[in-house]
């Protein structure tokens, strides 16, 4: 309001706008970028308020490359993948930094068929090496959507992955880290054995971490089954758990990710208490 008086000579309103004039958009679905289009007046709280974005934490916070980053205590509401996958992020980086020889650069190994959080990664570590490798279902029908996604960052999706055998075609202990963000629905089809066949491959593959993220969708996933695999991991691969940590519970419009196919437009539920959601959980395993 400052800003309109000092610079324009005109008020702003926080209020609701009368009848007749151009409608309005709810805070929580412009947040979300839903319902804008032309003509469409997005009206935020005054920021003095303790419902405003700045109060109650709901911006994300800056690091020191003044970057917008999302911290584990950011109220922020995730709107992707990468938003949603961000706290995870932040805690690895500055807990569990990785360690390389001088002159070398971290190896990342990241299973994402959009390249998108690949991007991601490898702005968080920008002197890294980083991997994106998918291996895309025949006949999907979604060719150009894929090469449109992949503009994002290179995907290799030849020789490095087999979804179905659950293989990395890698040597042992490739790379400092392997990410795998939600796999068991879109890399292993919901096949538990496939999805552990291809966690103990990452483990292989990883002289560092293994980082794991997945849905929370009862039945398949609940907590008895994260049980069960940090279990399984210690007992089978002999890997030490640094941390476990659940992540955002709630719709996330534009979870890409997702292998239930409602990563845009309906949104789909990475967590939360509706529907068939439970908690979104991260893990971190020392290899």
């Amino acid at each position: 309001k400052k800003l309109a008086m000092e610079r324009y000579g005109r008020s702003v309103s926080v209020g609701t706008r009368p009848l007749g004039q151009r409608a309005g958009v709810e805070l929580e679905a412009a947040h979300r970028k839903e319902g804008l289009s032309a003509g469409r007046v997005v009206r935020w709280t005054d920021s003095s308020d303790a419902a405003s974005l700045v109060h109650s934490r709901r911006l994300p916070d800056v690091d020191e490359r003044g970057r917008p980053v999302l911290s584990p205590s950011s109220q922020f509401q995730p709107r992707s993948s990468v938003d949603l996958l961000g706290p995870m992020l932040w805690t690895w980086k500055r807990r569990f930094p990785c360690q390389v020889s001088e002159g070398q650069a971290l190896r990342f190994l990241v299973l994402d068929g959009t390249g998108r959080f690949a991007r991601q990664v490898h702005d968080e570590w920008q002197d890294s090496e980083v991997l994106a490798v998918d291996d895309p279902p025949r006949f999907s029908g979604a060719t150009l959507r894929a090469f449109r996604d992949r503009t994002h960052f290179p995907v290799r999706v030849e020789g490095a992955l087999d979804r179905l055998a659950s293989v990395l075609h890698f040597e042992d202990g490739a790379f400092d880290a392997v990410v795998l963000p939600f796999v068991l629905q879109r890399v292993c089809g919901g096949d538990e054995g496939r999805f552990l066949a291809l966690l103990w491959e990452a483990v292989r593959v990883s002289r560092g971490l293994v980082l794991l993220a997945e849905d929370a969708t009862t039945p398949l996933v609940d907590e008895a089954a994260f049980r069960r695999w940090k279990s399984l991991l210690q007992a089978e691969q002999h890997a030490s758990l640094l941390f476990d940590a659940a992540l955002y519970g709630g719709a996330v419009s534009d979870h890409f990710l997702s292998g239930s196919g409602a990563g845009t437009g309906a949104g789909a539920d990475a967590s939360g208490t509706t529907g068939a959601g439970g908690a979104t959980g991260d893990v971190a395993a020392d290899c």
